[in-house]
C-alpha cells in the first residue's frame, strides 16, 4: 500500500469514530500524521508504520481555516490565534506517534515549546466549535 493510500485509510478511521482498536501496519508510511494522532488518543495501538521521509514540511495539507499558528516553523515561542467566538477549553501538543508531550487549559496567549526536540507535533484544541488540530515544527 503506498502513502497516500495508508493516509486516506487513517482519515477514514478516524471518520468512522471507532475506539481502542490494534492495528498492525508493518513496513507502511504515512504522512497524515494529525489521523494517526487522532486515532491513538483515541486508544488505538498502531504498530509497525512510521513518518515517510517524504512528506512535505509545513502546514499545507493541515489547512484550517480556525486556528492559526505561528511562526511555523517555531523555535521557541508558539502563537496560537483562532477565530472570533471560539473558545479554548483545553489542549494537548503531541508528537508524531500521538503520545501526549504537554497538556494546557483554556489557551495561553503563548506557549513555551523550548523544552521539547526538534521534529514535527501537532497541536489537539478541544474548542467550542469541537476539535482543531493542526501541525507544526519545532526547530
Amino acid at each position: 500500500m503506498n502513502v497516500s493510500n495508508y493516509d486516506s485509510l487513517l482519515s477514514k478511521f478516524v471518520q468512522l469514530g471507532l475506539q481502542s482498536k490494534r492495528f498492525t501496519a508493518t513496513t507502511l508510511k504515512y504522512c497524515n500524521v494529525a489521523a494517526r494522532a487522532a486515532l491513538v488518543q483515541a486508544g488505538w495501538i498502531i504498530a509497525g508504520d512510521s513518518l515517510s521521509a517524504n512528506c512535505v514540511a509545513g502546514t499545507d495539507s493541515f489547512e484550517n481555516t480556525t486556528l492559526s499558528l505561528y511562526p511555523n516553523p517555531v523555535k521557541d515561542i508558539l502563537n496560537v490565534k483562532l477565530k472570533d467566538n471560539v473558545v479554548v477549553k483545553g489542549g494537548k501538543i503531541l508528537d508524531t506517534n500521538g503520545r501526549n508531550v504537554l497538556s494546557f487549559e483554556g489557551l495561553p496567549d503563548n506557549l513555551d515549546l523550548s523544552g521539547l526536540l526538534s521534529g514535527f507535533y501537532f497541536i489537539s484544541l478541544e474548542t467550542t466549535n469541537g476539535n482543531q488540530f493542526a501541525k507544526f515544527i519545532k526547530e
